[in-house]
């Protein structure tokens, strides 16, 4: 009952709630104060401000109930309280003396007074609902003054999510906090890494100790990065036992875990340590599935090649959509995070379309491509409610549980149970030519 109740004093629509209620309590009080209204008038906004203190009285008493002993050990809490039921009191105490008593004109003022305090005071609960909504689920680190979204996955590792500046602040780690967290906690003995591509802060407020891994949201760290990443993790929890990591992107989920259970080889171990089952079911682990995918991919490199990542080039040359005419199909390649080839199969611009019709499928013949290798990146743009399958011949098969966006149950009504990516590997010779016999 006790956690029922914090969700609810804790939730967004609550806390805005309470700040709608302080500005009508507000507004009343002024009307009331400085307008020649007949007293029947001025006996209604009295019964209202009432009925909006006697709420306020009520939420302090929730938050008594669910926070039980340490709501006595906030001082914050203790002048909340204060405030709320004195000035009640006064407000019945004096109600005798009428509208135009000069006790009653202060009580007005006093009213006012106490709107402007509780609306600071629920800035404040207003923003720590705010963090709570957008972290959801995720465990938080609640102790010693601080609440942050943060956890220790081990003792050494910590996965947090952005540390925020300006308006972002109001929902996510102000980083001001972080700051004091880290060099309270891990006093000269904290390294952040910085997985965030689209947001950037100044590494000089963690004294300078921040390494940066770009990595576009939703997406995949390259091969070499992680390597690199593990690498540089070794070398700083090996140079003092006391050193620790923290690790974040912007939520501080997908490419947080990606990188934490590439040093860890666990994602269930992750997902376990970011999930707060008191507070949700929501799996807060890595869940895409170019992640998981990668996850894997380093611990086959790490095991079976010594870490050293495989020299192969290749050319991705035909691409088969089944279903559709392929003209709201738009192709894209990436090489190592950057953009090589955009094909617009509408204007057929670095591309041609061939219709094959036995087997109902679109040929694209994709032109100018690069040679690729280490990590590449084919994304898929399309609108068709028809889609079965995109191929380039069967040698690689990527269902669509295992692909990005289509995995996800609000997509499945496009991608239906069959839709798959096949990918083929054309090996290409020293000098840069197809090798047809390989």
């Amino acid at each position: 009952m006790q956690l029922k109740v914090k969700n609810l004093i804790e939730n967004l629509p609550f806390r805005l709630f309470t700040i709608i209620l302080i500005l009508v309590d507000a507004t009343l009080v002024i009307v009331d104060l400085t307008v020649d209204l007949d007293e029947e008038t001025s006996y209604i906004i009295s019964i209202t401000s009432r009925c909006i203190i006697a709420y306020f009285i009520l939420e302090i008493s929730l938050r008594i109930f669910y926070k039980g002993k340490d709501f006595f050990k906030s001082w914050m809490d203790i002048i909340d309280m204060f405030i709320v039921v004195v000035t009640f009191i006064i407000d019945f105490a004096l109600s005798a003396y009428g509208r135009l008593g000069v006790l009653g004109r202060i009580l007005r003022i006093v009213r006012i007074g106490r709107s402007i305090y509780i609306f600071t005071q629920q800035y404040r609960h207003v923003t720590k609902a705010a963090r709570l909504t957008v972290s959801q689920n995720k465990r938080r680190y609640q102790k010693d003054g601080f609440d942050l979204d943060l956890c220790y996955v081990t003792e050494r590792i910590i996965a947090m999510s952005f540390p925020s500046s300006g308006v972002r602040k109001l929902y996510r780690n102000p980083i001001s906090e972080v700051k004091r967290f880290m060099d309270t906690k891990h006093t000269d003995h904290y390294k952040i890494y910085d997985l965030c591509r689209e947001r950037n802060y100044d590494a000089s407020i963690f004294h300078g100790r921040i390494e940066r891994v770009d990595i576009d949201d939703h997406n995949v760290p390259i091969l070499s990065d992680m390597i690199e990443f593990c690498k540089n993790v070794r070398e700083w929890l090996s140079a003092d036992e006391e050193n620790v990591i923290a690790v974040h992107c912007k939520g501080g989920k997908g490419r947080t875990g990606t990188l934490i259970c590439t040093w860890l080889k666990s994602l269930d171990y992750f997902g376990d340590r970011r999930t707060d089952l008191a507070v949700g079911n929501t799996f807060q682990g890595v869940e895409t599935p170019s992640q998981s995918r990668f996850v894997r991919y380093y611990e086959i490199i790490k095991k079976e090649m010594g870490g050293n990542l495989p020299s192969v080039a290749c050319l991705i040359y035909i691409i088969g959509v089944a279903k559709g005419d392929g003209k709201d199909l738009t192709i894209q390649l990436f090489l190592n995070k950057d953009r090589v080839l955009t094909c617009d199969c509408k204007n057929q611009i670095n591309c041609k379309l061939k219709k094959v019709e036995e087997k109902d499928m679109i040929e694209v013949y994709l032109q100018n491509s690069p040679v690729l290798k280490n990590d590449v990146k084919v994304k898929f743009t399309s609108s068709s409610e028809e889609l079965i399958k995109i191929t380039t011949e069967l040698v690689l098969l990527i269902p669509r549980e295992e692909l990005d966006n289509p995995h996800k149950r609000k997509t499945h009504k496009i991608y239906k149970e069959n839709f798959a990516v096949e990918l083929v590997f054309e090996d290409l010779v020293s000098d840069g030519t197809k090798d047809c016999n390989t």
